[in-house]
């Protein structure tokens, strides 16, 4: 959240920032890697929450790439009972 009395250089810096942060803590060096993240990032966004966590679990062990990550997903969706 952006403080209301801070610049825009500032909020843009702080951003630029954790931005940074961010990629290196999932180990991004490289345009694909970015955008295999991005992809990643908005598979999370489409999954049910259950579904996500067990994603999320299996992730946190590995760096798991968007690809893999669907896979996971869709195994574990087709062993969910049908409710």
């Amino acid at each position: 959240m952006r403080d209301p009395n801070e610049t825009n250089v500032a909020y843009v810096s702080h951003l630029s920032t954790l931005q940074d942060y961010w990629l290196r803590s999932k180990k991004v060096t490289t345009f694909e890697g970015l955008r295999d993240l991005h992809i990643l990032e908005k598979l999370h966004d489409t999954l049910h929450p259950v579904v996500l966590r067990h994603v999320l679990t299996v992730e946190a062990d590995k760096n798991v790439k968007a690809m893999r990550a669907a896979q996971i997903a869709d195994i574990f969706e087709g062993n969910l009972p049908n409710d």
